[in-house]
C-alpha cells in the first residue's frame, strides 16, 4: 500500500524575515530581531504541532499495516488482541499529544506581523490572511486526529480475519490520507495567497501543492481499482505527470528566486549577524529544491507504472520507498529555516 507522509507546516513567514531585512543600524536590527523572534515562534509552535500530526498518520498507516500482516498469518485471537491493543494505545497517546498542542497553539502575532510590513511594504494588510493559514493548519490537524481515531475499530475487525473490514480499511486508508492530502493544499493555497511571487517560499509551498495533486489522483485510481470500477491507466498517468509537472517548475524556481533575493541583501559585507541567518535561509533552498525534484520523480515513476500496467503493490512500495525519508528532509528543512529566523 502506498504511504505517505503529509501535513507538512509550510506557514510563509521566512518571506516576511528576508524581504524586511534591516537597514543596517544596530537599533533597527534590534528591533528586527525581536519581530522575527515573535512569528519564529509562533511558526515553530504550529511546526511542532503538524510534526506530531504527521506521526499520528503514519502510525495510524503502520496499525493498518500490522491488521493485514495479522489477517494474512492467521493469529489467534490472543495475539491479535496483545498487537492490536499496544497499537491501539501508541495511536490514542499521540492523539492526545496533538490534542495538547493544538489547544496550546499561539494565537497569530499580528502586532509584530504589521509592525514587519511596515519595512517590507508587500505585506501590507495581509495579517488577516496570514492567520487564516492557521485555521487551514488547524484544519489538518484535525483531519489527521480523526482519521486515527476512524481506523481503530476496523483495524482490529481486520485483524482478526474479518474480510470485509479488510475492505473498508483499504478504502479508508487511501480516501483517508487523500482527504489530508487536500486540508494541506488548502492550508498551501491560504499561504501562497499570502505570500509573495518573488519569495522562493512561495515557489516551494506551489511545488508541495502539485506534488500533493498527483499523490491524490493516484489514490483516486488506486480507489477506483479496488472499487472495481473501469479506469483508463493513461488517463490516470497523464493526470499524475501534469501534476508532477507543475511541481518541478516551481521546484525548479526556488534557487533562482533565492539566489536574486540573496542578492538584494548583500550589500559587500561585512554582513550583520541578522543578514547572516538571512542568508543561509535563503541558501536552503537550494536543497528543498533537490528535495522536491525526487519527490517528482517518484511520481514520475509510479504514472511510468500505471501506463505500463505494472503497478503491482510490490512495484508500487518499491517506487514509493524514497518518499518518506524525503518529506522528513523538507520538513527538516523549513524547521532549520524556522530555527534561523531567531537571534
Amino acid at each position: 500500500m502506498l504511504r505517505v507522509l503529509v501535513l507538512t507546516a509550510l506557514l510563509l513567514l521566512a518571506p516576511a524575515a528576508a524581504l524586511a531585512a534591516p537597514s543596517g543600524a544596530p537599533t533597527s536590527e534590534a528591533s528586527f530581531n525581536v519581530l522575527v523572534g515573535r512569528l519564529a515562534d509562533y511558526s515553530a509552535a504550529h511546526q511542532a504541532s503538524m510534526t506530531i500530526a504527521s506521526d499520528l498518520v503514519v502510525l495510524t498507516i503502520d496499525g493498518m499495516e500490522k491488521a493485514q500482516a495479522l489477517s494474512d498469518e492467521g493469529a489467534g485471537a490472543a495475539r491479535v488482541t496483545s498487537v492490536m491493543d499496544a497499537q491501539e494505545a501508541l495511536i490514542r497517546a499521540k492523539i492526545v499529544a496533538l490534542q495538547a498542542s493544538r489547544v496550546a497553539l499561539p494565537p497569530f502575532p499580528t502586532d509584530a506581523f504589521n509592525r514587519l510590513a511596515l519595512l517590507a511594504p508587500q505585506f501590507k494588510g495581509k495579517a488577516g490572511a496570514y492567520t487564516q493559514v492557521s485555521v487551514a493548519a488547524v484544519k489538518a490537524i484535525d483531519a489527521a486526529i480523526q482519521f486515527a481515531e476512524r481506523s481503530l475499530e476496523p483495524s482490529r475487525k481486520a485483524a482478526g480475519g474479518d474480510e470485509e473490514a479488510m475492505a473498508d480499511l483499504a478504502v479508508e486508508l487511501v480516501t483517508g490520507v487523500k482527504l489530508m492530502l487536500l486540508s494541506e493544499n488548502a492550508m498551501l493555497d491560504v499561504a501562497i495567497a499570502a505570500g509573495v511571487p518573488e519569495h522562493p517560499q512561495t515557489a516551494l509551498a506551489e511545488s508541495i501543492r502539485a506534488s500533493n495533486t498527483g499523490i491524490a489522483a493516484i489514490f483516486d485510481y488506486q480507489v477506483a481499482t479496488m472499487s472495481g470500477e473501469r479506469v483508463d491507466p493513461a488517463v490516470a498517468a497523464s493526470a499524475i505527470r501534469t501534476s508532477a509537472g507543475e511541481a518541478r517548475a516551481a521546484a525548479l524556481r526556488m534557487a533562482p528566486l533565492a539566489k536574486a533575493m540573496a542578492a538584494t541583501l548583500k550589500r559587500g559585507g561585512p554582513y550583520s549577524g541578522t543578514e547572516v541567518r538571512l542568508l543561509k535561509i535563503l541558501d536552503s533552498y537550494a536543497a528543498s529544491s533537490a528535495v522536491e525534484i525526487g519527490l517528482v520523480e517518484v511520481l514520475e515513476k509510479v504514472a511510468a507504472l500505471i501506463a505500463g500496467g505494472t503497478n503491482t503493490p510490490e512495484a508500487l512500495d518499491a517506487a514509493v520507498a524514497p518518499v518518506d525519508a524525503r518529506i522528513q528532509r523538507r520538513m527538516q528543512l523549513q524547521a532549520d529555516r524556522i530555527a534561523l529566523l531567531k537571534p
